[in-house]
């Protein structure tokens, strides 16, 4: 048996199709054609779920982990990491109720988010990760002091509980272990 999977685009929607194949005698075939679009969208939706983190929509450690193995980073050198714990969270929480945590981890993350080619992930309650490859220590600065500029822009434009991050990072270069 042989079996294929095809994408094609109908009327603006996009289909797949799997299709099998079995050799029925010695000159036939049976030929076997099922729409799979449901299926593969769901396989799509429990992978992003398994790989994201709910709240934020951030990454989460599982993904992480994956990604940062040493066979991944071995061309990857130098990594640089830097890591961000939002200030006051359980007082947030407890004085103003788990909801309003839950929004000062969410402007948490979209200050963190990176644009082009780093990792960001909440590895726990308030930590999250940023993780940058092929990078230099000037440029993890440099992104440093675009989190605090996005913080003082966030807390200006929702002054309501103020957004504090605790910043620190490091950088690992060629024998250096990552974790």
């Amino acid at each position: 048996m042989q079996h294929y999977e095809h994408e094609i685009v109908l009327q603006g929607k996009k289909v797949i199709n799997e299709f099998r194949m079995v050799l029925y005698g010695e000159q036939e075939i049976l030929l076997f054609v099922r729409d799979i679009t449901e299926r593969k969208e769901m396989e799509e939706q429990l992978k992003h779920l398994s790989y994201h983190d709910g709240l934020t929509g951030l990454y989460n450690r599982a993904y992480l982990d994956e990604q940062l193995t040493e066979e991944k980073l071995q061309n990857a050198r130098p990594v640089g990491i830097i890591m961000a714990d939002v200030d006051g969270l359980k007082q947030v929480n407890d004085n103003m109720g788990h909801q309003e945590g839950d929004r000062l981890l969410q402007r948490a993350a979209n200050v963190l988010r990176v644009q082009e080619g780093g990792i960001v992930a909440r590895i726990g309650g308030d930590e999250f990760i940023i993780v940058l490859t092929q990078t230099s220590e000037e440029e993890i600065k440099k992104l440093c002091q675009i989190i605090e500029e996005k913080i003082k822009i966030a807390n200006q434009e929702d002054g309501q509980v103020l957004l504090h991050i605790s910043l620190g990072w490091s950088i690992g270069f060629e024998d250096t272990p990552v974790f």
